[in-house]
Formats: structure tokens, C-alpha cells, sequence
């Protein structure tokens, strides 16, 4: 759960052109179209029913359009208002399930290695640990347990049992 500081500033706008969506034979969009740049804040309002989890879904790219474009920046995505989780799920699975990424990466270099250890011409895991090894530096798989700390301390949850039911907190 990285800080947003951690990532790039987008450098492209999220351009939603012509989108329109039905469920069945109801209509929910019709021919949406917005620009949002980089910095820009915007606010989404509207009764029950009326799109907007689905406009929000296409943006970040979870559904499709039926018609219409969109084109969105490189890591574009979603912060769900309900967890995905039931409430008995423990902080520390929703951790790993929000760090499966990086530590299949890890998880990944440690088999590599241990494939190399036995044998240091096995050509498949010296692959796997090359792959494996830029994977987890591009998803900062080392610096994960301090942006945790320091991403938990922030929510005022640093000092959370981590095996303590999230429908607790």
C-alpha cells in the first residue's frame, strides 16, 4: 500500500469520449465525455442508480464502454467504497492480498535462487531469478514492510494488531 507520493504524477489526461452504457435495456450513460488533467480535482455527483460507480469503473478501466472512448494514464485505477473483504478478514490478509505483487516477486527470486544453488547452469531459473529480480525492483518489492509502517501510521493504525478483524477497526 504505497503512498501516493511514491508514484509518478500522471502526464496525461484521462479523457472519457462518447461513453455510453446499459445494463439489459437500461441505459445508465449516455455519450459521457470530460477531460481530467493532471491536478485537476473533480467531484462526481448524482442520485442512486445513475452511473456513476459504472462511469468511475469504465475510467479506471474495471468495465467497458458499450460506445465511446477512453484513454486514461499509466496506472490508473480505482479505491473501491466498500472493501472487498468480509468483515471478519484480519488486517494482515488484507495487507498480503494488497501485496500479493511484490511478494510473488520475492517469493519467486527465493525459488530462482534455490534453483541456481543446486545447480548454477540451470538456465530456466537463472531466467526466473532475472525476471523475477527486475519485477520486484520495479514494484519496490525491498522498501514494502517501512511504506506499510509508514502508510499504517498515517491512518492512525500503526499500532493495530495485524491480527485483528478489519470489521474491529
Amino acid at each position: 500500500m504505497p503512498h501516493p507520493s511514491h508514484f509518478p504524477a500522471p502526464t496525461r489526461p484521462l479523457v472519457i469520449d462518447g461513453v455510453s452504457r446499459s445494463f439489459g435495456d437500461r441505459r445508465v450513460l449516455s455519450d459521457i465525455s470530460f477531460t481530467a488533467s493532471p491536478g485537476d480535482r473533480l467531484a462526481l455527483v448524482g442520485e442512486n442508480g445513475t452511473g456513476k460507480s459504472t462511469l468511475l469503473r469504465i475510467a479506471a478501466g474495471l468495465d467497458t464502454p458499450d460506445a465511446g472512448s477512453v484513454s486514461r494514464p499509466p496506472r490508473t485505477g480505482m479505491l473501491a467504497q466498500e472493501l472487498p473483504f468480509p468483515a471478519t478478514t484480519s488486517v494482515r490478509a488484507v495487507l498480503d492480498d494488497a501485496l500479493a505483487e511484490p511478494l510473488a516477486a520475492l517469493a519467486d527470486i527465493e525459488r530462482a535462487a534455490t534453483g541456481l544453488a543446486a545447480d548454477p547452469a540451470d538456465e530456466p531459473s537463472a531466467d526466473l531469478y532475472a525476471a523475477a529480480l527486475d519485477r520486484a525492483e520495479l514494484l519496490g518489492a525491498w522498501q514494502i514492510e517501512p511504506r506499510v509502517a509508514a502508510v499504517l501510521t498515517g491512518l492512525s493504525l500503526g499500532s493495530v494488531p495485524h491480527d485483528r478483524s478489519i470489521g474491529e477497526l
